[in-house]
């Protein structure tokens, strides 16, 4: 029976999860974050592409697939906070609540930079209308790419990377121990190998903007480096440090050695 992967749906995402629809051996449902964290807590799914936060809160039962993540350092429009003209002390925030991590992350930002401890609105519009709502609106994925030109604008990613030195990682593969076969792990890591190609061809399909998407897409990597594993654990520090999370989780990877999986055997030792 085909694994059951949920994922994301935003575009940057597609670069890794679109070559997986058609190789047999998964069944992909995509939806938001939150809705697949839900979903696995339910056992309808055995892994999930998921935000770091998400990760923290159910990690005591996963295992991350080493080798593959999603990162950027803030040359693209990815998480950016908007903020009306004239704004000094920004004291409320409006945000999807469907981007958890990423809200986490402005406030980490807006904290230990400008000493700001927005209250957050919920709100899933344009920002025009999160704007009326709040100070500012913070927007993620689509919504920061698509909104590029707006003024006054601080890009959080960029704030990260020049506080910690670290990439931001926007998501992980994770699922419970026991639940992936090497085999499986070893094709959620192959499509790193056709991340450009699928960019271009993302970008082909995109109208008028493929161009730009184009750029944009580029300025994320795929590979699960040393700085992406410490920027995981940097997240999870300042996560616990403001209170956000009642401990610093660990990172457990499939087929390590404090995995109770064990990698099938050579069949020609």
């Amino acid at each position: 029976m085909a694994k059951q992967l949920a994922i994301m749906p935003e575009t940057y995402a597609r670069i890794i999860t679109d070559p997986l629809k058609g190789s047999g051996m998964f069944s992909i449902t995509e939806n938001p974050s939150a809705i697949n964290t839900m979903r696995y807590r339910e056992m309808q799914v055995d892994a999930v592409l998921m935000p770091p936060l998400d990760f923290a809160r159910e990690s005591s039962q996963m295992k991350v697939v080493p080798g593959i993540a999603i990162s950027s350092d803030g040359t693209n429009d990815v998480v950016v906070l908007y903020f009306r003209e004239g704004i000094h002390n920004i004291k409320t925030m409006a945000a999807n609540p469907a981007f958890a991590s990423e809200i986490v992350l402005a406030r980490i930002i807006l904290a230990e930079e400008f000493e700001h401890a927005p209250v957050i609105v919920p709100s899933a519009g344009g920002i025009e209308e999160m704007l009326a709502k709040a100070d500012s609106a913070l927007l993620v994925g689509d919504m920061a790419f698509n909104s590029h030109t707006h003024p006054n604008r601080l890009n959080i990613v960029e704030a990260w990377n020049e506080m910690t030195r670290l990439p931001y990682v926007h998501a992980l593969w994770a699922g419970r121990d026991g639940s992936m076969s090497k085999a499986e792990v070893e094709e959620l890591q192959k499509v790193k190998q056709t991340t450009g190609e699928e960019i271009r061809r993302i970008a082909r399909h995109s109208g008028a903007q493929g161009e730009y998407l184009e750029e944009h897409l580029y300025n994320f990597q795929f590979d699960f480096t040393e700085d992406v594993e410490n920027s995981v654990i940097e997240f999870f520090r300042y996560s616990y440090y403001h209170g956000i999370l009642p401990d610093i989780p660990e990172l457990s990877y499939f087929f390590s050695a404090d995995s109770q999986e064990q990698p099938p055997a050579d069949p020609n030792p």
